[in-house]
């Protein structure tokens, strides 16, 4: 059936993989059931605007069977009637990714025209339909209104190395699938990957930044990533195994064009499997490596333990909060909390779980990390962070964590014993 029929517009969204816009409309006389009408921007009428949310637009309606005897609506040859959004000025800019939550699909563009929202576009994508990152080059279509410049579309055309808003893992691997997370997760041993306590700005949090991590590290090692003779492939280890304990591999082939990664991350091997050896033969890449020393990994409780309280106290935001409105009980629980840290670890050894920590993003240090029991004396509600003086003499505090922050550093070493830092037994 075909019906001409009017209605709104609830969203306006570019397509994750496909070059087109999509969206649903509400009809205004209640005809398809309360079902809304979906649409594709090839079937907008020729000279009208956008269909921006809440456009009032006419359509032809068309249905379809499935296989369910459910119907579904379509509309066609849409026109837009009344729009209040297109009446605001737009313009085009090109900019620089500053932030981008792949989860919930918003973030912000630095432009020359000031900070653009990039947010009610859907999961926007790069070329490869994988999510935009801080350091992509985009062209943005922004409209100004009470909130300032908010983003009409997006549309990623490069990006900039060593930006300020990458990293050397971002800069180094364009994705050849938005799943790639998910893809690792389900041949590895099986693990928390997600925080406990707080949300993420993006999918299996601590999995991202442990291979982020694991990468920049074997970036700095002498042939910490392994390139197949003819230059094409390369393979890196990521540190996790098959549940038979196989050590995975990821797989990159190189990529040769203007405004692209140099290598895009295809997928991960079992070092057994026959795509891997046909292309690296016997050659294995190491392990990331980040100690010299075993001894560093250990606390030794020979050496005293000096605890700046009044930086600690600076991130009250991450206390308890019964403590957080009140500084001196949280002085005095803090005081009462190293003492018990100290007796813990000189009783057992592995309750000083080490990370390996980069102060603002540069050369890294082992650290040790120590459980702040506020609270309840049996249950760590903070992670303290220490390491050795320049002298070799004393640990000195560095700052609190909260446990979600402190199992995700520690797990670029090796998954945490379950002492008291698994979220699992939190």
């Amino acid at each position: 059936m075909t019906e001409k029929i009017r209605g709104t517009v609830l969203h306006w969204r570019r397509h994750e993989k496909f070059p087109y816009h999509f969206g649903h409309i509400e009809t205004h006389d209640g005809s398809t059931g309360g079902k809304n009408v979906y649409f594709k921007s090839n079937e907008i009428a020729p000279q009208s605007p956008a269909p921006f949310p809440d456009a009032e637009v006419e359509f032809d309606l068309q249905s379809r069977e499935e296989a369910d005897g459910q119907a579904s609506f379509f509309a066609a040859n849409v026109r837009v009637l009344s729009a209040p959004q297109t009446q605001e000025q737009s313009d085009t800019v090109r900019g620089i990714v500053k932030f981008f939550n792949d989860k919930l699909g918003y973030g912000f563009v630095e432009t020359d025209k000031g900070d653009v929202h990039v947010g009610g576009l859907g999961r926007t994508a790069s070329h490869s339909g994988t999510p935009l990152r801080g350091g992509d080059l985009v062209e943005v279509v922004y409209v100004e209104g009470e909130k300032g410049k908010t983003a009409r579309d997006v549309t990623r055309d490069g990006f900039e190395p060593n930006s300020q808003f990458g990293d050397p893992f971002n800069d180094f691997f364009e994705f050849g699938s938005s799943d790639w997370k998910r893809m690792l997760i389900k041949l590895a041993e099986e693990e928390p990957w997600d925080f406990k306590n707080v949300d993420s700005h993006t999918d299996f949090p601590v999995l991202s930044s442990y291979i982020e991590h694991t990468v920049r590290r074997l970036q700095e090692m002498e042939e910490g990533l392994l390139v197949s003779n003819d230059g094409d492939s390369l393979a890196f280890n990521t540190g996790l195994v098959t549940d038979s304990q196989e050590q995975i591999f990821g797989f990159a082939s190189r990529l040769d064009g203007e405004g692209l990664r140099p290598w895009v991350l295809r997928k991960f091997l079992r070092e057994g499997e026959r795509a891997y050896s046909e292309v690296f033969g016997g050659r294995k890449p190491p392990l990331a490596s980040y100690w010299d020393n075993p001894a560093d990994l250990i606390f030794d409780p020979r050496l005293s333990l000096e605890i700046d309280t009044t930086h600690i106290l600076a991130r009250l935001d991450r206390f308890p909060e019964i403590l957080r409105e009140n500084e001196h009980m949280a002085r005095n629980a803090v005081i009462a909390a190293k003492a018990g840290a100290e007796l813990r670890a000189y009783r057992n050894y592995k309750v000083a779980v080490p990370q390996y920590f980069r102060d603002k993003g540069g050369k890294g240090e082992l650290q040790l990390l120590l459980p702040i029991c506020l609270e309840e004396p049996s249950r760590a509600d903070l992670a303290i962070t220490v390491a050795k003086t320049a002298s070799d003499d004393a640990y000195r505090s560095a700052t609190v964590l909260t446990l979600d922050q402190a199992y995700n550093n520690a797990r670029l070493l090796a998954r945490p014993d379950r002492e008291w830092l698994d979220p699992e037994f939190q």
